[in-house]
């Protein structure tokens, strides 16, 4: 709790800060996202006042800070969280969650030319969408309307699919709307085929998620079997880790990932895959 309240006066201090008196700077540390990881343990217990703080100073983030696209997304995300995993605290707090709704076109527009980076200003308009959806908003036709401006931008497709790949991991159980997730399969599986390594990653961790809707698994199933047969080892790898703890892999697919790279040309491949046998077993 006392890290939780430490980093919670750090973030106020950093939106109050950035850009006073026309002074701009850069961190090392995520402040916000090493925040939402300590939301995210398993023995974290806090108290209404310092949940109140972590959720204004995130707010504010976002509603009055000059910080970069990059720390604005932790913020969506942490925000997003707390909506899932601590729906009493969302509830005491939603005054605050309805004024970044009625603010939306403020925070959109906000200049970021000062904090530049290479993602897209677009990933905060979708960002702000999930953040919505968390609080029940139906945001399928922003959605829509979004996803295909960032197909040809790497750093922003990065950016978006850390962002789902945070909101599916606030708990086990979490499901998005079926429209809403509709969308987010579809670029998934278009994702899963980019020469981009970091790309394909994030893609595959969220397929390992979306496969909760039953709905999904066939073709999940499929698409996990495709890439253990032509990606590299990172994925298999990866895959193999994953799929002894989730259900709705079938055990036709599970038999065939393990058969399949124990007999993999890659040595690291083969020992993944033993590891995984004997934790199956």
């Amino acid at each position: 709790l006392r890290f939780a309240k430490e980093y919670a006066a750090q973030v106020k201090s950093n939106t109050e800060n950035q850009g006073k008196g026309g002074v701009y700077f850069g961190r090392a540390t995520r402040d916000i996202a090493t925040l939402r990881a300590i939301l995210l343990g398993k023995e974290f217990d806090c108290d209404a006042a310092t949940m109140r703080d972590i959720i204004s100073a995130s707010a504010n983030t976002l509603l009055t800070s000059k910080e970069s696209i990059s720390i604005k997304l932790d913020a969506i995300a942490l925000l997003c969280c707390i909506v899932i995993r601590f729906p009493e605290d969302y509830k005491a707090n939603q005054e605050i969650y309805h004024e970044l709704y009625d603010k939306k076109q403020e925070i959109e527009t906000a200049d970021h030319s000062i904090m530049s980076s290479n993602i897209d200003g677009i990933a905060l308009k979708i960002g702000l969408q999930f953040l919505y959806t968390s609080m029940g908003k139906d945001t399928y036709a922003e959605l829509l309307g979004l996803f295909p401006y960032i197909q040809n931008d790497v750093a922003t497709i990065i950016a978006v699919s850390n962002l789902i790949v945070e909101y599916l991991e606030s708990n086990d159980t979490v499901i998005l709307p079926n429209k809403t997730e509709i969308i987010i399969l579809q670029n998934v599986l278009q994702w899963i085929r980019s020469e981009n390594l970091d790309i394909r990653w994030l893609a595959v961790r969220i397929l390992l998620m979306l496969i909760r809707n039953t709905e999904n698994q066939a073709i999940i199933n499929q698409q996990l079997v495709k890439s253990v047969n032509e990606d590299c080892f990172y994925i298999k790898n990866l895959i193999m880790r994953q799929i002894i703890n989730i259900s709705g892999i079938d055990d036709e697919t599970r038999d065939y990932i393990f058969s399949k790279c124990e007999n993999d040309s890659n040595y690291v491949v083969r020992i993944v895959c033993e590891e995984m046998k004997q934790k199956k077993s």
